[in-house]
């Protein structure tokens, strides 16, 4: 999905940890490469669904239970398991590719 974006010059917040997924990620807090410029990965989930603990499942959003949508975004935890999210992107101008080259690395612009 993120190489999809990049072709129309928007980027998702992505962490530098190969090993953890994205909703991991966005849920606990989303600090990565972008975070000086854009803010957390976090402050980027616009709407999410959620199984609560009592076996419910919930789209979650600013307009549908608010209240959970700010816990899920980093108000604490144990509220239940997130099936879905739906993340905000960002226009990036500043974007950069890395292209290995034998055993050099050049950077292009987008």
């Amino acid at each position: 999905m993120l190489n999809v974006a990049h072709g129309h010059g928007l980027a998702g917040l992505a962490g530098s940890a190969s090993a953890v997924g994205v909703v991991g990620y966005a849920l606990g807090g989303g600090n990565g490469w972008l975070a000086r410029r854009y803010g957390l990965c976090s402050d980027m989930i616009d709407a999410a669904e959620v199984v609560t603990v009592d076996g419910n499942r919930r789209w979650v959003s600013a307009d549908a239970e608010p209240d959970l949508l700010w816990a899920l975004k980093g108000g604490g935890g144990n509220f239940g398991v997130v099936t879905t999210l739906r993340l905000g992107l960002l226009h990036n101008r500043w974007c950069t590719q890395e292209r290995s080259i034998g055993q050099s690395v050049r950077h292009v612009n987008c």
